[in-house]
């Protein structure tokens, strides 16, 4: 008897002869489930409640580091001390970077100013 008429004859409730050793395998096949990368969008030059809906959007995480000592922390920047709005001017991870999901995008904003007098850190 070959292998293909034993297998045959056992899918259809058949019972092996005498002396036929059968040995059931089973094949697991494990996937790891990882989340596609996310590139981080261009926010520099957007007004900080925009780039952080442009960031959630993205499937990111958006918050603001200031440079300016008046800031308070974890505060979403509005105005510059000149009084201008402000706007993101970095960001860390870099526009382009390719990162994980729900990774947090660091975020500066400056008052913008001529070419000349660069803006005041927000």
């Amino acid at each position: 008897m070959t292998q293909k008429q034993l297998c045959a004859r056992i899918d259809h409730g058949g019972v092996p002869p005498i002396g036929i050793l059968i040995i059931a395998t089973t094949s697991v096949q494990a996937t790891t489930a990882t989340a596609a990368a996310v590139t981080v969008p261009e926010v520099r030059g957007e007004r900080p409640v925009k780039a952080q809906q442009i960031l959630e959007a993205a499937g990111l995480k958006g918050e603001f580091k200031s440079a300016n000592p008046g800031a308070v922390a974890g505060s979403i920047p509005n105005r510059g001390p000149g009084g201008g709005e402000c706007v993101v001017a970095t960001t860390d991870p870099a526009v382009g970077a390719k990162v994980a999901p729900g990774t947090v995008v660091t975020m500066t904003s400056s008052e913008p100013g001529s070419m000349a007098h660069p803006g005041h850190p927000c």
